[in-house]
């Protein structure tokens, strides 16, 4: 079982690796990430962008990595429209924050509105697969944290490793979701009312249409690793898995719709799968898309 941050950390590296692994350094003059979180995929983000605005909504895990280069904004996504001008960046990104956005189509006509006119926009979500994996796992989570300090009674990370694998940074979240968790029963990763409406809403075809809502043009969808809610570990499996084609992600590459970009010809979509990691630890890994990327769930 690996800890939860190293895992996350292995997660969001992973997925710069797949999207951008074609892309020149520092291609893109501007960009905005929202949802940035921790700020540890915007420093990896930050090698394709000479100037990254990262934002949240809640910006103290934040403050940390700014730099010059990189500049630390809070923003509601929602409200991206009212908090950045017209046409103001060459890319916006964001990695598995629309799911939790009770109305993601208002983030995205916004964000049509401060991408410039030959911009890109890239954007994760999680998958059906991923949805049922979260729920599934739920329950084999819960044991291997409560079996964990038998295993290393001075390991005292089961006692917190479920915090951080819920963030509540996140005031959107649906308050019945948020009363009705229980210990013994998940609750909805993102802002819906139950499982059932989040597994439907986590669909392709649903995300694809609320891009050409929003008026853009999907270019083409990458595939993400194979992930889970969890830091299981389970490496073989999951490298088996991804060299059949499975993903818990998909990354959607857009364009503002009857507009070309010069920027589109570094992005390809993935329908073989993703590239299989190699054996090593997290210390070991590379800039993304300039070296091997190794996962932590391999150093058992």
């Amino acid at each position: 079982m690996t800890d939860w941050l190293t895992y996350l950390h292995w997660i969001r590296k992973r997925e710069i690796q797949e999207i951008f692994y074609k892309c020149p350094l520092r291609v893109f003059p501007v960009g905005l990430e929202l949802g940035a979180g921790d700020g540890y995929q915007s420093s990896l983000l930050g090698a394709y962008v000479k100037h990254l605005l990262a934002t949240d909504w809640d910006v103290s895990l934040l403050l940390e990595r700014q730099t010059e280069a990189l500049e630390v904004y809070q923003c509601d996504a929602e409200a991206v429209a009212e908090t950045f001008a017209p046409a103001s960046f060459d890319l916006v990104f964001s990695s598995n924050m629309m799911e939790h956005l009770p109305n993601p189509s208002a983030a995205l006509r916004g964000i049509h509105s401060v991408l410039k006119e030959d911009g890109l926009s890239i954007h994760l979500m999680p998958n059906p697969l991923w949805k049922v994996a979260d729920f599934s796992l739920f329950w084999p989570d819960m044991i291997a944290r409560k079996l964990r300090p038998f295993a290393d009674p001075r390991d005292e990370s089961s006692r917190y490793e479920h915090v951080l694998m819920r963030p509540k940074n996140n005031p959107k979240t649906c308050p019945e979701s948020a009363a009705g968790q229980r210990r013994f029963w998940p609750r909805p990763h993102g802002a819906y009312r139950g499982h059932v409406q989040e597994l439907w809403a986590f669909r392709k075809t649903r995300w694809l249409q609320e891009f050409e809502r929003a008026g853009f043009r999907v270019v083409c969808v990458i595939k993400g690793p194979l992930c889970s809610g969890y830091g299981l570990g389970w490496d073989r499996p999951r490298r088996i898995l991804e060299r059949l084609g499975l993903t818990s992600e998909y990354a959607y590459v857009a364009v503002k719709r009857g507009r070309k970009s010069p920027y589109v010809h570094y992005f390809s979509s993935d329908v073989q799968g993703v590239t299989p990691c190699c054996v090593g630890l997290p210390g070991s890994l590379a800039l993304a898309g300039h070296g091997p990327l190794t996962s932590p769930c391999s150093a058992r």
